[in-house]
């Protein structure tokens, strides 16, 4: 197995959650996640946690260290349970990278609460309480136990029964779940150097699924999550056939390189995995990030969108090619005051494109766009000079120029930053003026504006992309989430209604938000900094898009060499 992250957690003691109330348990879980990424790094920590019973149901305490790279994460989780497991108070506190964070969960009445503080943001949601509501953070393997617990003492009032319906509360991402929790057979497993027979679990949720063993008195040994491949393991405990299957589930990577204005841009073609059976050459997606120095993952926080989509379609044997915009790879060292959207987005696409039709594992007549945010804007422009692209996905598309989507997107960062109204007005309204004055061309190209010359701006206003859209000649997917903070619903209007009908299909997904990762009612763009993936209904829609364009590759061959005659 290629191990691309580990993490030891040392479990101090417990008591009711890994045997019977009143008994000390302890031990070492191993963490792995094999997630497929061409710049690995190393997650290493420790756990020392503490159940115990108490007149009015268990109180959980926990103490986790974890330091991926240079990101260390220091913290402590108090939880106190009901006597059947339900949640009544849940907090976590730690340092993320230096700063302080706080994540809570409590019931007051009929409500559940969450708030999450970090910095200046201290964002709030309320639910309702529901039945077997347990809370399911990152690194937190005790949760699962807590999960398992909570089962066991529903079964215990009703005999026979194999699943519930379960509530899972996300603190870290103010969200809550519904999910179902089902027992599924046996398995064999090795404890110890032994072989064991133990139970599995499987805990579906929206946007992942969980398989779960336990012994015969319901000790959680080892835990895997299929979405990102990530797998917790006690120690002493293996899975010898699920080792051999992730191997062959994970896509593979390939770096590549290609020029664009006279540089080499770096990216990496991802294949599809082996357990879909190994194919001469496959369908590709050049995927295209957003505004901004963005890397080849569109790294946003601790998300990481376009790999989320790159791992999706590669399991759906899709391949597809990610690559550094220009601004992030020679950042420091490219001349700014010079800089317009042709070098920045279009050119460096155009480049990838070509790129791709030289590789030998991919299928020259089935290449696609896939283009976010800004990359989605400069799509049309890209289809003008990629002939060959024989479709393309937009996702949370602009369809407004700069200086009408910028200062409304400004005002939002403001307002995060507890700005007074009145210092956001004075300052969107300077804003406006600038833009203003580059729209005139009264403003010199090398004047900055928002930490981009005027000349930029300049070049992003002159691509018209609504009139652009109205010529477009192969199939478009428009994608776009009910909860983006940065791109509006007027935006997915404007640009649905310039595409022909007869080249169009379009999804507006409910509780996304700007790259597609599930987020509280009245997200603010906040929960972006926070890890989580690209939701599973979206990779699913682009998939079965992408292969329902897909076209017979000799057939289009042989088209193509008609109309060159």
């Amino acid at each position: 197995m290629r191990y691309l992250a580990a993490i030891l957690l040392s479990v101090a003691a417990g008591t009711a959650a890994w045997a019977q109330v009143g008994k000390d348990a302890s031990g070492d879980f191993r963490i792995t996640q094999t997630y497929p990424v061409v710049s690995t790094s190393t997650i290493s920590g420790k756990e020392g946690y503490q159940v115990l019973a108490t007149p009015q149901g268990f109180t959980v305490t926990s103490h986790l260290w974890v330091a991926e790279g240079e990101l260390p994460v220091f913290s402590q989780v108090e939880e106190t349970l009901g006597p059947d497991w339900s949640l009544k108070r849940y907090t976590f506190t730690g340092v993320v990278g230096g700063i302080d964070q706080k994540m809570e969960a409590w019931v007051e009445g009929d409500k559940i609460h969450m708030q999450m503080s970090s910095g200046r943001m201290n964002p709030h949601r309320a639910v309702d309480v529901r039945p077997n509501t347990v809370v399911l953070d990152n690194f937190v393997p005790t949760h699962f136990q807590v999960l398992l617990n909570q089962f066991a003492s529903v079964m215990a009032k009703t005999p026979g029964m194999n699943s519930e319906e379960v509530y899972l509360v996300v603190p870290q991402k103010l969200l809550a779940l519904n999910g179902t929790l089902s027992r599924s057979g046996t398995d064999t497993g090795i404890l110890n150097g032994k072989e064991v027979e133990v139970t599995k679990y499987v805990l579906r949720m929206p946007a992942a699924t969980a398989q779960i063993w336990a012994d015969g008195k319901n000790q959680v040994l080892g835990v895997y999550f299929d979405r990102s491949d990530i797998e917790y393991l006690r120690a002493g405990f293996d899975l010898p056939q699920l080792n051999l299957a992730m191997k062959k589930t994970l896509p593979s990577e390939v770096p590549v390189s290609f020029p664009s204005h006279g540089r080499q841009l770096l990216g990496t073609l991802m294949l599809p995995p082996e357990s879909l059976g190994k194919k001469e050459k496959y369908a590709l997606v050049v995927m295209v990030g957003g505004f901004g120095p963005v890397d080849r993952d569109e790294t946003v926080g601790r998300n990481k969108p376009m790999r989320d989509l790159a791992v999706g379609l590669a399991r759906r044997g899709i391949a597809s090619l990610r690559y550094d915009k220009p601004t992030h790879s020679i950042r420091g060292r490219l001349e700014l005051a010079h800089l317009t959207i042709d070098e920045e987005t279009i050119d460096s696409a155009v480049a990838a494109v070509h790129c791709a039709l030289a590789l030998h594992q991919v299928d020259a007549t089935n290449i696609f766009l896939l283009g976010h945010s800004e990359g989605g804007e400069m799509a049309p422009f890209i289809l003008q000079q990629a002939t060959e692209i024989r479709g393309a996905v937009l996702m949370a598309v602009p369809g407004r120029p700069p200086d009408e989507f910028v200062p409304d997107q400004f005002a939002r960062q403001l307002k995060m930053k507890d700005t007074a109204q009145t210092e956001i007005d004075t300052q969107v309204a300077a804003l406006k003026s600038e833009f203003t004055a580059v729209r005139g061309a009264a403003m010199p190209n090398s004047v900055m504006v928002l930490g981009l010359p005027a000349g930029y701006w300049r070049s992003l206003m002159a691509r018209d992309n609504i009139a652009a859209l109205h010529n477009v000649s192969v199939p478009l997917l428009v994608l776009q989430g009910d909860r983006d903070a940065q791109v509006s619903r007027q935006d997915y209007e404007l640009v649905t209604a310039a595409v022909p009908a007869n080249r169009l299909e379009t999804e507006y997904f409910t509780g996304l938000d700007h790259i597609f990762i599930p987020a509280p009612e009245g997200a603010n763009g906040s929960e972006m900094l926070i890890g989580s993936h690209v939701a599973d209904q979206v990779i699913n829609r682009i998939g079965a898009w992408l292969e329902k364009h897909e076209t017979n590759s000799k057939d289009e061959l042989a088209r193509r060499a008609e109309e060159k005659q």
